[in-house]
């Protein structure tokens, strides 16, 4: 193993995480729409963390000097998965050294940093912030930077490495271990050519959705926030509503917007190969493969199912005004001042709301939370009289925008989805566990797997029935190896059995009071937890229950964050090269 050419790559790494700290610094600037008395701490603390990065960088650079550029082999696998993990601890310290709070008056603790920043950069979209919309609590530099970290890992770290840097022999070796192994065919150009190519894709897509969302009338800074957690598939937005707001805050066209991002999900979660082959003029590499195919043919489906069954059980509403007014209620703390003496900040309406609801006489309280000395959570199962009566297309577009929206495993919200009947909540988790298309940015199990174990599955019967035939199953036209269909078999029973021994773990270790006192139960305990670890192994976001549409995951125990940072660490990267790590004999020499 050498050592030395690993700490090379890890400088890299590491200085690129700093320099891309620099683009959240503009947003404490009144020309950007910010205030300093409310920036001023994201803006040293992003400054502070940028030198340390810095300076980490350099050292490992300067130990890795002497290094050779020998083709890497063992070294390939280090190279990405301790990229990933020094990539989450530089990328926490803004949280830590701004005094970001992870919900009014409590200050992020290293769990809640590592778990933010993990969530971010493999693109999961889990959340432990109680309030996003005041930044006197979260900064809109750390909320920047927070989406920043989406926008690496939407790509993968390795990919944009060998795209701006490219390192000879050893580029081909970190791509096929970053990108799934299911990638589909590549072009027959250079390794650095291809990643060049993916790279410039990314950002154009990045780019076309800002513009269009700024078309709608949405500012620059929350345009650019969501086009980063949209084409990563990731989720992260900036209003405590997720895009639901859009349709219970503004007067903008919400019907438009929620379709712009239903579009470029879908985008997101198709394999970045074939959309360079349609920029390249040949879009019948797209139209003719398998697996996109099959892709949209589990959208559609998926999506009449649900908006049948929603009909039927009247449960397609959309989040709603009062909704709005519940997450205000529930960040506000009566005891504080209502504003800072600078006032309320530019386009920061929810700020003066909150202000008002600190001034009233009294913020309804359950008796729990009385008891707790905190405003109490909004009930996912409420629902608003305003919203009671919707109208067909609105129901077609919940239904559409969630499906698409979690089986790309971005995780954005625009309804309670985790208050659907029964049905539906079966179709939403065959959707969360299947996922998108292999080499996009999406997580899950990833569709071409399930094409594959099909298919193996298919041939294993008609074997048991028929011995003396020899047919070697195809896909797309290409013939399966049994190894392949081996290793795909193996690989999803593997991600079974670690989403059910973690879920075990957080039932052991999270306390059953929480349940209780939350007032769902301690009988949905297990249901949630199951979500729980699905959500942060398929890279999903939002959970069932305690971690439904509009709660997070800030009021679970530390060593329960620190486990869940790891499952979506294993799930961004397929499991297997992080649990390489822990193996003794990998480190040895070859």
């Amino acid at each position: 193993m050498d050592f030395r050419l690993i700490s090379r790559y890890l400088g890299a790494v590491s200085i690129i995480i700093g320099l891309s700290m620099i683009f959240s610094l503009p947003w404490a600037f009144e020309f950007a729409g910010g205030s300093w008395e409310a920036e001023s701490s994201g803006f040293y603390g992003l400054l502070l963390s940028m030198l340390i990065c810095f300076i980490v960088g350099l050292l490992l650079r300067f130990f890795g000097r002497t290094s050779t550029d020998l083709p890497l082999r063992k070294e390939a696998m280090a190279v990405v998965g301790l990229s990933w993990i020094i990539a989450t601890l530089l990328a926490c310290l803004p949280y830590l050294f701004s005094g970001t709070e992870r919900a009014p008056g409590s200050p992020m603790s290293i769990a809640d940093a590592i778990f933010e920043t993990e969530s971010g950069l493999s693109t999961t979209g889990a959340s432990v912030f109680d309030e996003l919309e005041d930044p006197f609590v979260v900064p809109r530099t750390i909320l920047f930077w927070r989406s920043t970290t989406m926008f690496l890992g939407g790509l993968g770290f390795m990919l944009l490495f060998v795209a701006l840097l490219g390192h000879g022999s050893s580029a081909k070796t970190i791509v096929k271990f970053e990108r799934s192994p299911l990638s589909g065919a590549n072009p027959e150009i250079r390794i650095r050519q291809i990643a060049t190519a993916l790279f410039r894709i990314y950002i154009g897509l990045n780019v076309v959705f800002v513009i269009l969302l700024k078309m709608q009338g949405i500012s620059l800074f929350d345009s650019l926030c969501h086009s980063f957690s949209t084409i990563a598939t990731g989720g992260f937005s900036t209003f405590n509503l997720s895009v639901g707001h859009f349709a219970a805050e503004t007067d903008l066209n919400a019907g438009l917007i929620e379709y712009s991002f239903v579009l470029f999900m879908i985008l997101g979660g198709t394999n970045l190969t074939l959309l360079y082959w349609c920029i390249c003029g040949q879009p019948k590499f797209l139209l003719q493969d398998i697996e996109w195919r099959t892709y949209l043919t589990i959208i559609f489906a998926a999506t009449a199912l649900i908006f049948l069954f929603g009909l039927f059980y009247d449960e397609l509403k959309p989040f709603s005004k009062d909704d709005l007014q519940k997450t205000a209620m529930v960040s506000a703390d009566p005891g504080a001042s209502p504003l800072p003496k600078s006032g309320p900040l530019p386009n920061s309406e929810i700020t003066v709301k909150k202000a008002l609801s600190q001034k009233a006489d009294s913020i309804p309280k359950s008796e729990d939370a009385s008891k707790s000395g905190s405003a109490p959570k909004a009930q996912a199962g409420q629902k608003s009289e305003s919203s009671q009566n919707v109208s067909l297309e609105t129901s077609f577009r919940v239904a559409l925008f969630q499906v698409v929206s979690l089986m790309t495993t971005t995780g954005f919200c625009t309804a309670h989805f985790e208050t659907w009947s029964g049905q539906m909540l079966f179709i939403i988790m065959i959707i969360t566990v299947i996922g998108g298309c292999s080499g996009s940015t999406s997580g899950g199990t990833k569709v071409v797997r399930w094409l594959i174990g099909a298919k193996g599955i298919h041939g294993e019967l008609e074997r048991s029935f028929r011995p003396s035939v020899v047919r070697s199953p195809s896909l797309g036209g290409n013939v399966l190896d049994k190894d392949l269909i081996f290793s795909v078999i193996t690989f999803l029973f593997f991600f079974l059995c670690m989403v059910l021994i973690t879920a075990f773990l957080i039932l052991v270790v999270e306390p059953d009071t929480y349940w209780i006192e939350s007032g769902r139960g301690i009988e949905t305990k297990t249901i949630d937890v199951f979500s729980i670890s699905l959500a942060a192994y398929s890279t999903i976001g939002p959970g069932l229950g305690v971690v439904g549409s509009q709660e997070n995951y800030g009021a679970l125990t530390e060593f329960t964050k620190f486990i869940l940072s790891l499952s979506m660490l294993l799930g961004r990267l397929e499991l297997y090269i992080i649990l390489v790590l822990f193996t003794p004999s990998f480190w040895r020499q070859r």
